[in-house]
């Protein structure tokens, strides 16, 4: 954040590589994946698990595959993202004779989030190149080597092209909202809140909808980035004057929510469960409310000292 120190030009490098990461995660649907992938109480457990697994040389390289996928989607929802981008180019080459172009791509997110421009226009460069039978990926592709040209070198040229192309449309909201916030455009701002009012960009675009970031540069990667105002809990669910909460799992099964709830309150905190649509799926998430007087950062290092990795919700 800008805190007075930092001149106006380092100021504006900091906030385009956050708003980069905006964009990259828009370029897939991570969040359904990653809610779907995890139904364990411990996160970090995982992980060590799924690491263990792509590294194991007795597995076949399906295996390998699905472990280092596995492991790049747990890494994403710890925030580790780094870390996530070297799995996702592991689980593209897993299978020597099956290059796996969706995890290829989803690496390129990662580096782009990261604000490595070099890295993800090279994996850009080589899907554009070689891609020729999965029309998804060309798209997403073509998609994030335009948004890369816009943060790297400031040209709107191919933005302006996809934002002119129906074919394009599952993007057009990120795409309106770059060309809104980097370009400048107010125009765009019109088009994101009239075509698509329920998109995540469209509600934060407007301070008068109920959406909550945390101020983290990795925020979509959390579970819950699409739930809109119509999706939020009922205020019965919500704890009176909650200033903050965290996270500490999203799952399929309510009995599993339930339990890591439970887990919550036995080590002494104030844990509840609540339903979020997403995709038209059903997930509980699980939540640990901070008091106003408590330190967020202390409340976090102490829950993983527990074994609850969590982030910030609000």
């Amino acid at each position: 954040m800008y805190d007075g120190e930092l001149s106006d030009s380092k100021f504006m490098t900091h906030l385009t590589k956050y708003f980069a990461v905006f964009v990259a995660f828009c370029a897939f649907a991570v969040v359904p994946i990653l809610a779907a992938d995890i139904n364990a109480p411990y996160i970090a457990d995982e992980i060590r698990a799924a690491a263990a697994a792509a590294e194991k040389p007795s597995v076949n390289t399906e295996e390998r595959h699905d472990a280092y996928t596995r492991l790049a989607r747990l890494l994403q929802l710890s925030l580790d993202v780094e870390g996530a981008a070297v799995a996702w180019k592991n689980a593209a080459y897993a299978i020597p004779e099956k290059r796996d172009d969706t995890a290829l791509a989803q690496s390129a997110v990662c580096y782009f989030s990261m604000g490595n421009w070099e890295e993800a226009r090279s994996i850009v460069k080589l899907l554009l190149l070689t891609v020729r039978d999965d029309t998804e990926v060309l798209k997403k592709a073509v998609y994030l080597n335009a948004q890369i040209d816009a943060f790297d070198s400031g040209s709107l040229d191919a933005l302006y092209t996809i934002a002119g192309n129906p074919e394009y449309a599952d993007f057009h909201p990120t795409v309106y909202y770059t060309l809104w916030q980097v370009g400048g455009k107010n125009e765009y701002k019109t088009k994101l809140v009239t075509e698509f009012p329920d998109s995540p960009e469209a509600c934060i675009s407007d301070a008068s909808k109920l959406v909550s970031i945390t101020p983290h540069p990795y925020w979509l990667l959390f579970p819950g980035r699409e739930t809109t105002p119509d999706m939020v809990p009922p205020p019965s669910q919500i704890a009176t004057n909650p200033s903050r909460s965290l996270q500490a799992g999203l799952y399929k099964e309510q009995e599993n929510a339930d339990l890591q709830a439970t887990r919550l309150k036995g080590a002494g905190y104030n844990a509840i469960v609540t339903h979020r649509l997403m995709y038209g799926t059903d997930y509980w998430a699980v939540s640990v409310i901070i008091p106003d007087d408590d330190n967020v950062k202390t409340a976090m290092s102490d829950l993983k000292t527990l074994g609850f990795e969590t982030f910030p919700e609000r």
